[in-house]
């Protein structure tokens, strides 16, 4: 299903659901933040084929410069969405403002309607990113072996960075490879070939905090 977006944004492919107007809407980009005005804070969507800025402006159109503001969906958006994923950098961060609290995405999104977010705390590493969510996506669906249902969302997410920290090297270059074929794109492996001391099948590339823990889950757990 392709839902329809808000006026300027482009088509996102979502998994419909009966309740709300949409199930999960997933961003898998750049992150931009400024903390200095929290609304201008962005998420990257493209750089390249542009419309010309000055034909937009003479035909009375919005200029779209590729990327999303928290702004942006503070004025107009009502998702009605179960899930808002914004897999980039620091999208979890904001500032607060007194009386209108953290102004950030986490704000913006959930004011707008989603039930729930997952954003990252700090910049976070693209290999390690793409096998989370692969996971945390598996789990809330009911599509990966052992499961006889799908998971609720934060216990999706809770298992799926116990089982990042847990893999080892071995298994993460079995699970890059799949990705790679299912998305037809290289991930960077992490640990360059030649330069491993530890046994590949013991050691735990992705055990430390930094790779697993800067995705959060706020709202809806269920």
């Amino acid at each position: 299903m392709t839902a329809t977006p808000p006026r300027g944004f482009p088509s996102v492919p979502v998994v419909s659901s009966e309740k709300w107007q949409f199930g999960f809407i997933h961003l898998a980009t750049h992150g931009v933040i400024d903390d200095s005005i929290p609304v201008r804070s962005a998420v990257i969507l493209t750089q390249t084929g542009l419309p010309d800025p000055l034909s937009q402006v003479l035909s009375h159109q919005p200029v779209y410069d590729g990327q999303l503001m928290v702004r942006e969906i503070q004025r107009g958006w009502d998702l009605k969405a179960e899930l808002v994923t914004l897999s980039a950098c620091e999208t979890a961060r904001g500032q607060y403002l007194g009386g209108e609290g953290f102004v950030g995405f986490t704000q913006a999104l959930l004011m707008s309607g989603a039930r729930a977010v997952c954003l990252s705390l700090w910049k976070v590493d693209d290999t390690a990113t793409a096998l989370l969510m692969q996971r945390f996506y598996a789990n809330m669906l009911g599509a990966r072996p052992g499961l006889s249902q799908p998971m609720p969302k934060v216990a999706a997410l809770a298992e799926a960075k116990e089982w990042l920290r847990n893999l080892t090297t071995e298994k993460v270059e079995v699970e890059v490879a799949a990705l790679e074929r299912g998305q037809k794109r290289k991930l960077a492996t992490p640990v360059a070939a030649g330069a491993r001391k530890a046994d590949p099948r013991t050691e735990r590339p992705f055990s430390h905090p930094y790779f697993w823990a800067a995705f959060v889950l706020v709202g809806d757990a269920d």
